[in-house]
């Protein structure tokens, strides 16, 4: 108990805490990544195609016959997935690592940065 108080008395507990809780999020963050199965989630097939799209145009992506099975992809938020064509680009002009580990190992980036 002495121990307890004496930590909570401490004025950088709280950020060594907070510390702590960020690294554990970032290392299971990207256990998830690296480990989950590609379609666990119900929408990962779509992101992973509609950042395909959107990595073959500088703007936004025309509707085409083979966009219209994700629906209209003109009339959604696009910014994160437009972000995630230029990492596609970049991805396909350096590594080419599988594309859906680099989107997702991204995006973890992206959730720690908004933590941050």
């Amino acid at each position: 108990m002495k121990l307890f108080q004496k930590f909570a008395k401490n004025k950088k507990a709280p950020k060594i805490l907070l510390g702590i809780t960020i690294l554990l999020f970032l290392l299971f963050s990207i256990y998830l990544a690296l480990n989950l199965r590609m379609g666990v989630s119900p929408d990962s097939y779509y992101h992973l195609e509609v950042s395909q799209a959107y990595s073959k145009t500088l703007g936004i992506p025309e509707n085409t016959p083979e966009t219209y099975q994700w629906r209209d992809i003109t009339r959604i938020p696009y910014l994160s997935l437009w972000i995630n064509g230029r990492i596609l680009n970049l991805n396909e002009m350096t590594f080419n690592f599988d594309e859906v580990t680099v989107l997702r190992l991204s995006n973890v980036l992206t959730a720690v940065g908004t933590l941050i």
